[in-house]
């Protein structure tokens, strides 16, 4: 199988992407210091065109009508004054391309690259059965909002069709629709974004960085105290604050939650990444309203806030309540709603949540930074977790969705609505990040009622 086999090659280069994104998203699922990160990051970055430059400039040279076993003073020298090998294509490639360890490493690495290719089609096309949408999740009004425009319109129903709610002039919902018309004065990208270089990538085309989702999903639950049918619970999650996006864009985002009117809001992590934001704290989320609580964890982006303290202080100076680590119940009559968070890798507490028997009584909830803590809300007998960290993947590739996703699972819980044994999950697309581009994955606002059932 060599460079005569176009497809092959193919199949190669896309499992050496497949082995290298999955090391990368399992990397930054782990609590290894963000220096480490950084470094991995940049190793990965090397070995991926090293190594892929290497393989494929053998195969070209292995392939030439005029090969050379070994580089002489007569060879003629690429641009890198390297010894060159003719190649059939008119490239002159670095003679160590056919040395013997070269040569042995690129017929163990081709195999291997094509596996990891095959693998990963087969597990994507095992997700799209396994994955779907479990049916106690239903998908009710949708709305995206253009932050540049002002204008907010209706997307429809996933499982009731499109809204016969008219969307009426250019794209705004009609006030006769059951999510109540948000109409907002057009504002440029600048000022949204707070750098030339967000401002820039915003602007490309299918770029949704500034088209905020809002979703109204229901989930029903046999396991639900009949006297907490109904409860309502604002999801977000990852707001970042760095100062690439403006102060008000998180305002507009607190705009474009009021009218959902939860009982509950959550917030699940990654709150400030820049110490010079953390006044920002205060202004931004004393805004946001909910009949009952608002409560929230810290992510693995928090920490780089020297003292995790600052943030929680400021947070509850807002309203907001911390679970990680604890149990939060809320009573109706004999029935109760128990709340609890869940930081790990990177802040402990989560272990001091004691394992204690499911009650019929009783409906658990646990608000999760990483999708990866399913499995722990699995052994502690969580009903739900709300969670996420993974953004989506922030780009979709159409048919094969995302790709980067910081996670052990790497893209399997990016997003959406799961179902993991007897535990429901719901992971948001969140409304930031460190990185100004999203494709195919616009932020997200999420309500989601609780229904008996």
């Amino acid at each position: 199988m060599g460079f005569d086999s176009p497809v092959a090659e193919a199949i190669v280069a896309i499992g050496h992407l497949v082995v290298w994104v999955a090391i990368f998203n399992r990397m930054h699922a782990t609590a290894i210091p963000r220096w480490t990160k950084k470094l991995g990051e940049r190793i990965i970055y090397l070995l991926v065109a090293g190594i892929g430059l290497t393989v494929l400039a053998s195969d070209l040279a292995r392939w030439a009508p005029e090969r050379v076993a070994s580089a002489s003073a007569s060879i003629p020298t690429t641009f890198l004054g390297l010894p060159a090998v003719p190649s059939a294509i008119g490239i002159d490639l670095p003679a160590f391309v056919l040395s013997p360890p070269v040569l042995a490493f690129a017929r163990l690495y081709r195999p291997l690259c094509f596996i990891a290719a095959l693998a990963a089609l087969v597990r994507r096309l095992w997700w799209i059965v396994a994955l779907r949408r479990p049916a106690e999740f239903r998908i009710g009004e949708r709305q995206r909002h253009d932050a540049v425009s002002g204008r907010t319109r209706s997307l429809g129903s996933l499982d009731q069709g499109p809204s016969e709610e008219a969307v009426r002039g250019e794209g705004t919902v009609s006030p006769s629709s059951s999510a109540e018309a948000l109409s907002f004065p057009a504002r440029p990208i600048a000022h949204w974004c707070g750098d030339a270089l967000t401002r820039a990538v915003a602007a490309l085309p299918l770029n949704q960085l500034l088209e905020i989702e809002v979703n109204r999903k229901e989930l029903r639950s046999a396991r639900l105290p009949a006297a907490f049918d109904g409860l309502s619970i604002v999801h977000v999650s990852d707001f970042h604050l760095t100062g690439r996006m403006t102060r008000a864009f998180y305002e507009r985002i607190a705009e474009l939650a009021a009218p959902l009117d939860p009982d509950v809001v959550v917030l699940a992590g990654d709150i400030v990444d820049r110490a010079h934001c953390l006044d920002w704290i205060g202004p931004i989320f004393a805004s946001w309203r909910a009949r009952e609580d608002r409560l929230f964890v810290l992510g693995n982006h928090d920490k780089r806030i020297a003292d995790d303290r600052e943030i929680r202080g400021r947070m509850s100076a807002a309203g907001w309540i911390d679970v990680a680590g604890k149990r939060l119940e809320r009573q109706r009559g004999a029935s109760r709603l128990v709340w609890s968070g869940n930081e790990l890798p990177w802040y402990r507490g989560a272990e001091r949540l004691e394992r204690r028997p499911v009650r019929d009584d009783e409906y658990r909830i646990l608000l999760s930074h990483a999708p990866d803590q399913v499995d722990f809300a699995i052994e502690h007998g969580f009903d739900l977790v709300l969670a996420g960290h993974t953004h989506g993947g922030q780009i979709r590739v159409p048919l094969i969705g995302p790709i980067v996703s910081p996670s052990h699972y790497g893209p399997k819980f990016a997003s959406g609505e799961f179902r993991v044994g007897p535990t429901r999950m719901h992971v948001s697309r969140g409304v930031a990040g460190t990185h100004p581009i999203r494709l195919a994955c616009s932020p997200e606002i999420t309500k989601l009622t609780l229904r008996r059932g």
